[in-house]
């Protein structure tokens, strides 16, 4: 210990009388004289509190730091604003955003993105410099692990180290202390180690420094010394930017990206980017009247971003451009082998000649560069005049300029989408409006919708839709006035112009349908005897019959809907007004106070294909009997179930042959078992024995009736199949 008797120093009197390397004229905020206070306000005595407000006391100092050096970093580009001045929602669920504004000399321009936007604007960011500038560089805070990040500084500050464990890393570093009572130690760390000094009947744990001075190797307890200064400012710069990585680590939501400029003069800079945005939204109101029908869209609109828009072009657009998100942002290390040196013989020095194959393949290479970047160019420039925008350096804008017009929005094609343009809106952040894009008359015809599916009983009350008003009617909900009041809520998808669509926003409960009835019939339509086979053609009909009534004292159009039969076909007999691919739509004119009725049928075609070598007879005089068909497949066919009945006959003939012989079989087993037990010299024991023989020339006898079968079967069959060979009838 130097100086004498320690004199009892707080730990909140050192940090306060800290001397760091910071530049005359720095004031200490108010947030840091309120931290400062709260020290003072602790008990200095307890262990774990000194690491604590250790820890809190470098944070706050690096935190001056940062503010000193913000403040003498004069030299710094300006800041300029670029606000955004166009904006691009996609029903895809992503918005191209463009910023545009003037810049002077070398500039930085901040944005701000939530973290989870980072991935999309690295991906998608455009920048331009119209004035002959040029970009020097992109910046953006590191995404790097906290743990990886403080481990790159020479001080490092993961696992949470205590001061000591700090001082502990700077074991050779050169600082200055100075002690209770005003000594100054100056020298190199030697270490921090740790000691126990008894106070009564407690243990204190204490840390202490340990420095090599001119004097020797001298000791000071932490908890006495009053100031400790580095005296390398690129370490303690190091230990600055390590505090300002933990602060940062804590805003994990927000992050900014800045641009950097430089030219010179006045002149014109755009930024563009895509990142996910709400999906916009329409809804519908319609105005139905027996003269004329009007439509009303309103489009949802939710700025979500941390930018007020002023005054800005708005195109909503409809389609589905393919977009994904693609992780670069977050760094990525790949493990790597180790490698080990292979130690060789010297080796004599090579010389080597021109390679010129190489230098020609460089040669024919190298232009390719630009082709590459003209390719990228035009690229770029497809992509915007598919949206519609100018394609020249000077107005390279995503969605084209419009006039804004009754409904404030525009509508036109850009190819396979559909936009709508406004002009002149402003939306403040975080909030949400609604903008009319549609007003228009509208085609509409009243009609009653039902199937059976939906309501058994009632048709719904509803319209045909045909989209007369030129603009691309995106799906959303549409609330249906009638006859000066509400008459309820429908729903629509998409509707190209020129095209139809129902809905539906009401039970119409003054018609009545009964569609209860279904019946099927069957019916052979032909038969043919191709070589052997007997091809059998059935015709199936389901029939489903619609009774209506209309209690009204107005005439109804009534709309029907049967579900198409997976594999049926309609009968033609009844004409549908529509078709979809999953149902027929039949429209009927209901006068008031009557009824109707409407039968829809489908039908089947089935081809049967029969052998007829192995064919069960009965069917086939059934064919014969029942089927239509002309009398010369009747004649062959009658033939060819005879030679079949023949073989069938002789079939049968063999089975019963067979089952005798089997029945035989058992008998004799049985009579073995009772020869076992029978003396052999006894009369009934020579009975049994005779009958066996008996039934020994019986078996024989079947067995050649059997073999005679068989082989007048196959005859037969043989008779069949030449019969068949060549058949072709019908």
């Amino acid at each position: 210990m130097i100086g004498g008797p320690p004199i009892p120093v707080t730990v909140s009197q050192w940090y306060l009388n800290m001397e760091l390397p910071f530049e005359a004229g720095v004031q200490t905020s108010a947030s840091h004289c309120r931290s400062l206070r709260f020290l003072k306000s602790r008990d200095p005595m307890n262990p774990k509190s000194t690491r604590t407000f250790a820890r809190l006391a470098i944070l706050m100092a690096a935190l001056s730091t940062l503010t000193s050096m913000t403040m003498a970093q004069t030299t710094q580009p300006a800041a300029s604003d670029v606000p955004v001045k166009r904006v691009a929602l996609f029903s895809s669920g992503v918005g191209y955003f463009e910023h545009a504004g003037s810049v002077a000399g070398d500039v930085e321009t901040v944005l701000h993105f939530k973290t989870e936007q980072i991935n999309d604007v690295l991906k998608s960011l455009v920048l331009q410099d119209m004035g002959g500038g040029q970009i020097s560089s992109v910046s953006y805070p590191s995404q790097d692990p906290l743990g990886k990040l403080l481990k790159g500084f020479a001080v490092d500050l993961s696992g949470n180290p205590t001061v000591a464990d700090l001082l502990g890393q700077l074991r050779g570093a050169e600082v200055k202390v100075i002690a209770s009572g005003g000594n100054v130690l100056d020298g190199k760390i030697l270490g921090v180690e740790s000691r126990k000094t008894a106070v009564g009947e407690v243990v204190l744990e204490q840390a202490v420094l340990t420095i090599v001075t001119g004097r020797g190797i001298e000791s000071v307890q932490l908890d006495f010394a009053q100031s400790i200064q580095l005296a390398d400012a690129k370490l303690q710069d190091e230990l600055t930017k390590a505090l300002l990585a933990v602060a940062g680590a804590r805003d994990s939501d927000k992050k900014n990206v800045t641009l950097h400029f430089k030219g010179n003069g006045n002149r014109q800079v755009k930024v563009g980017y895509v990142v996910e945005t709400p999906v916009w939204k329409t809804s519908y109101r319609l105005v139905i009247d027996e003269k004329s029908s009007n439509l009303q869209g309103w489009a949802i609109v939710e700025n979500q971003t941390d930018m007020d828009w002023k005054d800005i072009d708005l195109s909503l657009v409809s389609g589905r451009p393919l977009s994904f998100t693609m992780d670069l942002y977050e760094p990525m290390y790949l493990p790597r082998p180790e490698a080990h040196l292979e130690l060789f013989e010297g080796l004599k020095p090579q010389t080597y000649g021109e390679a010129r194959e190489e230098v020609e393949m460089a040669k024919s290479i190298a232009p390719a560069a630009a082709p590459m970047q003209e390719m990228a160019r035009r690229r770029a420039l497809s992509v915007q005049s598919a949206a519609g925008g100018r394609a020249d350096g000077n107005d390279a804008y995503l969605i084209p300029d419009s006039d804004a017009v009754r409904s404030q929005a525009t509508a036109g094609q850009i190819g396979e989408l559909f936009e709508y343009s406004l002009s002149g809106i402003t939306l403040e952040r975080q909030s949400s409006a609604m903008v009319p894009i549609v007003t228009d008359p509208i085609e509409v015809n009243r009609v009653s919708i039902y199937n059976q599916a939906v309501l058994a009983r009632h048709p719904l009350s509803g319209a045909k839709i045909k989209n007369t008003t030129g603009k691309h009617l995106l799906q959303g909900p549409i609330t249906v006035f009638q006859g000066g009041g509400y008459a309820g809520d429908a729903q629509i998808n998409n509707v190209p112009p020129g095209q139809e669509r129902l809905i539906s926003y009401g039970i119409d409960l003054q018609t009545l349908i009964d569609a209860d009835k279904t019946e099927q019939r069957d019916e052979i339509q032909s038969i043919k005897l191709v070589k052997g086979v007997l091809e059998v053609t059935n015709k199936s009909v389901s029939t489903h019959t619609f009774q209506m009534q209309n209690k009204s004292d107005k005439a109804k159009t009534l709309i029907i809907e049967q579900p198409k039969m997976g594999g049926w076909d309609l009968v033609e007999d009844v004409k549908p007004s529509e078709k979809t691919d999953a149902l027929y739509r039949f429209e009927r004119k209901l006068e008031a106070g009557k009824s109707d009725e409407l039968k829809v049928s489908q039908q089947r075609i089935n081809l049967q294909r029969v052998g007829l070598v192995d064919s069960n007879v009965d069917q086939l005089l059934w064919y014969v009997k029942y089927g239509k068909t002309s009398d010369a497949v009747k004649a062959a066919l009658q033939k060819a179930i005879d030679l079949r009945q023949q073989q069938v006959d002789l079939e049968r003939q063999i089975a019963d042959a067979n089952a005798q012989m089997q029945a035989i079989s058992q008998e004799q087993n049985r009579m073995r078992e009772n020869m076992k037990t029978v003396d052999k010299n006894t009369p009934y024991y020579a009975r049994l024995m005779k009958k066996l023989d008996e039934q020994e020339t019986s078996i024989e006898g079947f067995q050649t009736k059997v073999s005679d079968l068989t082989a007048a079967r196959d005859a037969k069959r043989g008779e069949l199949e030449a019969y068949l060979k060549d058949l072709n009838v019908g």
